[in-house]
């Protein structure tokens, strides 16, 4: 039987488009930190956006003088072509055809009440709406204090002990600010962080609560910055369970950040409903995962022909996890490469990839971490299945939540838990 060897790399794509000119860092952390506007983005590629309030004000082109709606009301806006087309909803009768409003993009939503309802969950401040060919983006622009406010429960929960909580906050701040300057460094960015998992989770006011302003206010401002890198603010990764080390971002991404130089040993995240969890993977869902990040299906990546028919027709024989260099056992630290083995052809086939791209393409439901050890399932009388024992829940860089949550309980300060998990940061008061 021949053989071949198949490796899917982390290289970073070159960036495309030249900015004329782009604004520095320092720069744009200046206007941060004078009007401190965030922008969350809630939806990226809706067909429609539907948003109600009391004494709403829609502003076509972003200014000039508003459509007003006084009292309750309701609209729909649908986008095509930089036009977006707004039409009550809430009045009998209305239609799309004949009561319509088209306007010019983008389209902000205010109203002096303080709150709008997008999908059932109140916002603050204003909802801006683009076209994106015939679909609609939206998006949150609100004061970043009051964006935290909400993020507190949406993230974690602000029943933790308030050192904890305290330190998330810091966490989250920092990651929103960070983000803030990287996205606005292209001028043609229409929003900063996403309002899912890619970035930080946040619904809305919906989960504001007295304990969770308290923090913000007591933390207001304070962010985490390299000692090396001035005063702006590092990249402020967190996840739920670490699992007893956490892992550095070029591990787990392929590539560097500033003020993490170092991964920490976590003893703390123990009492995590996470820190332990097993799956199996048939060899159906490893041919569907590896699939499913296929650019042709909706993906990210594009197979070569050669690869995806591989994938497709050639009968999966064997899975195995390497660890990083240097690393006794797997479960002594995350695996680096995931190495499975294809049947085709008369030939057997290797395509190796990056154990954290098994997570995205598999779920992160079921492959928890990168921390794991892969054996046959027994399951399924050791053949055409494989089992992961597995440690921890997320990416692993970065403040452990767990973690964060019993160093608090045993009476360490919000200070105390940011220097364990940021060990190369420190704090420093931006507002």
């Amino acid at each position: 039987m021949g053989y071949s060897t198949i490796i899917f790399s982390l290289a970073l794509l070159p960036l495309t488009g030249v900015f004329a000119s782009i604004p520095k860092p320092q720069e744009i952390l200046e206007r941060i930190t004078r009007d401190r506007i965030i922008r969350v983005r809630l939806a990226e590629a809706a067909p429609k956006v539907a948003i109600r309030g009391f004494d709403l004000r829609l502003y076509a082109g972003g200014g000039g003088e508003p459509v007003r709606a006084d009292r309750r009301s309701e609209w729909e806006l649908r986008c095509q072509g930089g036009r977006v087309r707004a039409v009550r909803t809430d009045v009998p009768g209305a239609t799309a055809s004949t009561d319509a409003i088209d306007l010019v993009e983008p389209v902000r939503i205010e109203t002096p009440a303080g709150f709008l309802f997008f999908r059932g969950r109140p916002y603050r401040q204003s909802i801006t709406v683009r076209t994106l060919g015939s679909f609609c983006e939206a998006v949150n622009e609100l004061d970043i204090e009051k964006y935290l406010d909400g993020l507190v429960n949406a993230e974690f929960s602000s029943s933790w002990p308030a050192p904890a909580v305290a330190a998330q906050v810091v966490a989250a701040r920092t990651y929103a600010v960070h983000q803030m300057i990287r996205m606005r460094r292209n001028p043609s960015s229409t929003y900063d962080v996403d309002a899912s998992v890619s970035d930080q989770v946040y619904d809305g006011s919906i989960k504001e609560d007295s304990r969770a302003s308290q923090s913000v206010l007591k933390t207001k401002g304070l962010v985490l910055v390299a000692p090396d890198g001035g005063k702006i603010p590092i990249k402020a990764f967190y996840h739920s369970t670490c699992g007893g080390r956490t892992e550095l971002p070029e591990k787990v991404w392929g590539m560097c950040e500033s003020g993490f130089k170092r991964s920490v040993k976590c003893p703390f995240c123990g009492a995590s409903p996470r820190i332990k969890w097993s799956a199996e993977l048939a060899a159906d869902d490893v041919r569907d995962a590896l699939l499913r990040s296929d650019g042709g299906a909706g993906g990210t990546l594009f197979w070569p022909a050669s690869w995806r028919k591989i994938i497709r027709t050639g009968k999966l024989t064997d899975v195995r996890a390497l660890p990083y260099a240097g690393e006794k056992a797997q479960l002594d630290g995350r695996v680096a490469t995931v190495v499975t083995s294809w049947s085709h052809a008369g030939v057997l086939h290797e395509i190796r990839f990056p154990a954290a791209r098994l997570r995205d393409w598999a779920g992160p439901q079921k492959i928890r971490s990168t921390a794991f050890s892969v054996s046959r399932s027994r399951v399924r009388g050791g053949f055409g299945a494989w089992r992961f024992d597995g440690r921890g829940n997320g990416h692993g860089v970065g403040m452990c939540q767990w973690g964060a949550k019993t160093m608090g309980e045993r009476g360490f300060a919000m200070q105390d838990i940011l220097k364990h998990y940021y060990p190369d940061a420190m704090l420093r008061k931006a507002w």
